[in-house]
């Protein structure tokens, strides 16, 4: 069953390693929300990071960000690294990989 305006459909749950052995689980939740100052119909993405290792698991992360346009708020960064350092997911050849500024981290 759906659940009000959640896009079910689009959304991600994506598990990533890096070198170091620190596993990355991004899920990405969608739906349309309209802005209650200007009136326009938007889309919201919810961001959840969980981090963990076999010694540690690390606090939860959550984000949430708007676009009017959902291919374009699919493309932002999932959370930082370090103030100048963004993380993304991107589809390389066919797989998901976990990005930091132009560098593959993890890959699923």
């Amino acid at each position: 069953m759906a659940r009000s305006s959640w896009l079910d459909n689009e959304k991600t749950n994506r598990k990533y390693k890096t070198a170091n052995g620190l596993v990355w689980e991004i899920q990405n939740e969608y739906r349309k929300v309209r802005c209650p100052d200007c009136n326009i119909d938007q889309y919201c993405r919810l961001t959840h990071i969980w981090r963990y290792d076999n010694k540690k698991q690390y606090p939860p992360e959550y984000h949430i960000n708007f676009n009017t346009d959902l291919q374009a708020l699919k493309g932002l960064l999932v959370t930082y690294i370090s103030n100048e350092i963004g993380v993304r997911e991107v589809e390389k050849d066919g797989q998901w990989v976990l990005m930091a500024g132009d560098k593959v981290i993890g890959e699923s």
